[in-house]
């Protein structure tokens, strides 16, 4: 049987844009765990993780978006990725896009970016 994978991964250098889109999924009844970091992140081990998705900024400082989700896709991880960017049109952004990533426009709209964590985690 396989486990349910109901928890949201949020990871943003800003601690307002975590702090907001975490609050953003506890309100639709999700619960959600953050990292300050790409490096915070790949540290995590999601082998028997509840996580349904991976929220993402595309533009961090230690790495960006693309480079974690090849990080992520080489350790074995498949978990869905939402990358948030101000440059979808972006090569790191296009390349995520191909690579399975879902892309949001910053500023995220909060309609729209529930409605794609829902499509993701198969729920409302």
């Amino acid at each position: 049987m396989e486990a349910i994978k109901d928890n949201v991964c949020v990871v943003d250098e800003h601690n307002d844009t975590r702090y907001g889109i975490c609050k953003l999924l506890d309100a639709y009844g999700l619960s959600a765990h953050a990292h300050a970091s790409a490096k915070e992140l790949l540290e995590e081990d999601f082998t028997h993780s509840r996580t349904g998705v991976i929220v993402l900024d595309l533009e961090m400082s230690q790495k960006n978006g693309a480079e974690v989700i090849k990080n992520l896709r080489d350790k074995g991880c498949d978990i869905p990725v939402v990358l948030m960017t101000n440059e979808p049109k972006s090569p790191q952004a296009q390349w995520s896009s191909k690579h399975g990533a879902v892309l949001l426009k910053k500023p995220i709209n909060g309609v729209d970016f529930m409605k794609s964590i829902g499509s993701i985690l198969g729920t409302p």
